[in-house]
């Protein structure tokens, strides 16, 4: 749950002004790589998986849209673990480059691997 602090923040950082060119400014001078947050969230992506798998639906071949994908599509590219031959991802604002994109890719293969062995793909 958000504290009221961290509502503010995100609430001050949605307002900026050219918030994409900082984004980009920000992202060329920071050292350290992106690491991904999401490792709590991950298992609920597999439930999903396994819960249309149960009931019938299967994701080999299907083209899955992704709505609201974020700053790391560990989520929303577990679809294409589960077989999906195409996943799309969206949203309002830009926040993916190819090295959000190679981190969570990086970090769902190693996990699923080490944790999940029934999700090699």
């Amino acid at each position: 749950m958000l504290r009221v602090d961290q509502v503010a923040n995100h609430t001050v950082k949605a307002l900026l002004p050219f918030k994409r060119q900082l984004r980009a400014v920000k992202r060329r001078i920071a050292s350290s790589p992106h690491v991904v947050a999401e490792s709590s969230v991950y298992p609920g992506g597999f439930d999903h998986i396994s819960a249309l798998r149960d009931a019938g639906f299967t994701l080999e071949g299907k083209h899955v849209l992704e709505l609201g994908t974020g700053w790391f599509t560990v989520i929303p590219l577990m679809p294409r673990l589960g077989g999906a031959s195409r996943v799309y991802l969206t949203d309002v604002e830009h926040l993916l480059d190819q090295n959000t994109i190679l981190v969570a890719a990086d970090f769902l293969l190693s996990t699923t691997t080490a944790q999940f062995p029934q999700y090699r793909y």
